[in-house]
């Protein structure tokens, strides 16, 4: 072997070793982003189940809220027949009162 290859040949060893490192590197980069990923796909479940038990709560609210206005409503048209019957009842009485009016004079 001539100096010139193996010069060639120390280089090229020397090449090789950098980019073993390289990739001894990257493999280890790639394993601290598959944790990474994992921990973020155990986060993302952990928000969708949230979320999702949130929606659920939400459409449980949103039922009872409209019960609530059914009931309400009701009550509102009672209390408007009620004030119907008021008004009536009132005119009834005023009425009365003026027909006993003169028997109270006479009496």
């Amino acid at each position: 072997m001539t100096l010139k290859s193996r010069a060639e040949l120390q280089l090229t060893k020397n090449k090789l070793k950098e980019i073993k490192t390289d990739i001894d590197t990257l493999e280890r980069t790639i394993g601290e982003k598959s944790v990474l990923i994992t921990k973020q796909e155990e986060k993302n479940k952990t928000l969708y189940d949230d979320a999702s038990d949130l929606d659920e709560k939400i459409g449980q609210k949103d039922k009872l809220i409209g019960n609530r206005e059914k009931k309400i409503y009701g009550l509102k048209k009672k209390t408007q027949e009620l004030e119907k019957f008021k008004f009536v009842l009132d005119f009834k009485i005023k009425d009365l009162n003026r027909d006993i009016a003169p028997k109270e004079l006479k009496i």
